[in-house]
């Protein structure tokens, strides 16, 4: 059995702060925490979360752009730990990232064609007429008309930037690309466009995607499984169809009751399941993290367990995992849908039973 493209194995991320005049060891910024995913060439795995869950430097710590603190990540089965100085320039080839703000990662300095151009010339050396028609080429695959290279980043709109972004990206003809919420910043019509855009691009080449988004429409869109991340842990994995359908987790759910419905009942009945999920309270802090499970404090049918130790991974119904004390203390749901169970935590006398 071949080894996947991207192996993510349990692998945490902290920040740590510079020592003070009275504080020789700051206390470290948990970002990551015990993550742990696969991804095969050809398919899309989408992380979702709230802002701050740790999902953008989970993206960093592939692209090599932050350190690891423990665990491993590889790439085609070899460590990136392990790439030489000198091979860097190889890895950039091999996997590449898209963020969301494409106005600061372009030179306001620098026309298309020099932004795209560049790149071709440092990794394949190509210059002249060939250089200029391969910008061409790729202005079009990103669906941009062969003008645009001559113009700068002030003459273009947002959607424009993401596509020349995303164009200099799929220059190098990466193997896997790491997406950091590209889409937020977009649209409708033109979110639409670039979903479909990345699609075609993944069918052609069996390119593997790491599609980060908040935009959860997008993900069961493009993504073949998904990871919920909430504060550094991966809480539940599995197909997107299966999650937003009958979630195994409570932050699942609450994520799924965020989705935007253009009826205003529907709208009204989400508003109220997110209200009932999670109770009104600060998240925790990231430098100060509860011993438990990092939902505990806001979740309505948290338990005393659920206070004091980190759930293990548990088989969901739908064939991947979940990390919630609820299947295996309390009610036992046993892996199975938590849609029911909430329903019925949301009477006060449910969740003092529970409790």
């Amino acid at each position: 059995m071949s080894a996947p493209l991207l192996d993510v194995d349990h692998i945490a991320v902290h920040y740590h702060g510079r020592p003070r005049l009275f504080d020789r060891s700051p206390t470290a910024t948990r970002a990551v925490n015990d993550v742990s995913f696969r991804i095969d060439a050809g398919r899309t795995y989408g992380l979702i979360g709230e802002s701050g869950s740790g999902k953008s430097t989970l993206a960093r710590a592939v692209l090599r752009l932050v350190p690891v603190e423990r665990g491993t990540i590889r790439v085609d089965g070899r460590d990136i730990s392990q790439v030489r100085p000198d091979e860097h320039l190889d890895y950039c080839r091999q996997v590449q990232g898209v963020f969301q703000e494409p106005f600061s990662s372009l030179s306001a300095f620098r026309s298309v064609e020099e932004t795209i151009g560049d790149v071709l010339t440092r990794h394949f050396d190509v210059k002249g007429r060939e250089r200029l028609n391969r910008v061409s080429n790729l202005l079009k695959l990103v669906g941009l008309s062969a003008e645009f290279a001559h113009r700068y980043v002030d003459e273009l709109s947002g959607g424009q930037c993401q596509r020349v972004s995303l164009a200099r990206a799929l220059s190098v003809d990466p193997e896997l690309v790491i997406f950091d919420e590209v889409t937020s910043a977009l649209d409708m019509s033109v979110r639409s466009q670039i979903i479909n855009l990345l699609r075609g691009y993944q069918d052609r080449t069996g390119a593997g995607y790491l599609f980060i988004s908040h935009d959860l429409e997008a993900v069961r869109h493009i993504a073949h499984e998904v990871g919920v991340m909430c504060f550094g842990y991966l809480v539940e994995t599995g197909t997107p169809q299966a999650i937003y359908a009958a979630p195994a987790h409570p932050y699942s759910e609450m994520l799924g009751a965020s989705i935007p419905q253009p009826n205003p009942l529907m709208q009204r009945s989400r508003r109220n399941i997110r209200r009932q999920i999670v109770v009104n309270l600060p998240p925790p802090s990231p430098t100060s993290p509860l011993a438990g499970c990092p939902l505990a404090a806001r979740c309505a049918a948290a338990m005393d367990i659920c206070r004091r130790e980190m759930p293990e991974p548990t088989t969901a119904h739908h064939g991947g995992t979940t990390r919630c004390h609820l299947h295996t203390s309390g009610p036992c749901l046993g892996g199975e849908s938590i849609v029911p169970f909430m329903r019925e935590a949301r009477r006060p006398d449910i969740i003092r039973q529970v409790r």
